[in-house]
């Protein structure tokens, strides 16, 4: 029996609707089974490069150019990108902002969690995130916390990249906003977005690949 138009249309709407959740789920667990190695793995030191840290709003910046980072890679092969490692330990200095000298850059938000999200085989870079971040910033009449939703929360997010030839770690972009802020004369405000861009050498030199 002939269907009606309408029912025709109907039915090749639902037999796309059908192929395309069959491939978004294809996709999902193809993604959900990427797996990772990381060699040597274990403790590493993340060694400060250049940080700045931006109000985009005001952009009022401080820059830091000494410190270390201290964590643990997990070794081995067949690992999920979460929670690949973490950073628990670290301290910045040499930083220099807006007014007298000096700034001071806490971490009270550690440990950081290190998520690897994507690998790119052709140029051996990684792709991930560091999450669970709080940072404080403190300077001659001027204080503030930076992290994700608000003072405390401890979920503030940074991308990163990683590059298995040069061993150098860049971060870039995330969910980072200023709050707690006291004094400061309207150098930053509550609720402002951050930058902050940062390269670090890492060392004991990793190789992460995926698959």
């Amino acid at each position: 029996m002939r269907l009606p138009a309408f029912a025709r249309s109907a039915r090749v709407l639902l037999t796309g609707m059908a192929a395309c959740l069959a491939a978004g789920l294809a996709a999902g667990a193809a993604a959900a089974a990427a797996t990772w190695t990381i060699k040597p793995g274990g403790a590493v030191t993340l060694g400060l490069v250049t940080a700045t840290i931006k109000d985009t709003t005001t952009a009022a910046t401080i820059t830091c150019k000494r410190g270390n980072l201290t964590g643990k890679l997990t070794p081995g092969s067949g690992l999920t990108g979460t929670s690949a490692g973490r950073i628990t330990g670290g301290a910045i200095d040499g930083c220099a902002g807006p007014g007298p000298l000096p700034w001071r850059i806490t971490l009270p938000g550690l440990p950081w969690h290190i998520n690897l999200i994507s690998y790119d085989g052709s140029t051996a870079v990684v792709r991930g995130t560091v999450s669970h971040l709080e940072i404080s910033a403190a300077g001659s009449g001027c204080s503030f916390v930076i992290d994700g939703t608000g003072g405390g929360a401890s979920n503030g997010t940074v991308k990163f990249t990683y590059s298995d030839r040069t061993h150098r770690v860049k971060t870039s972009g995330g969910n980072l906003h200023i709050f707690t802020v006291h004094g400061c004369s309207g150098l930053v405000a509550s609720g402002d977005r951050v930058s902050l861009t940062a390269s670090f050498t890492l060392a004991p030199a990793q190789v992460i690949t995926s698959p």
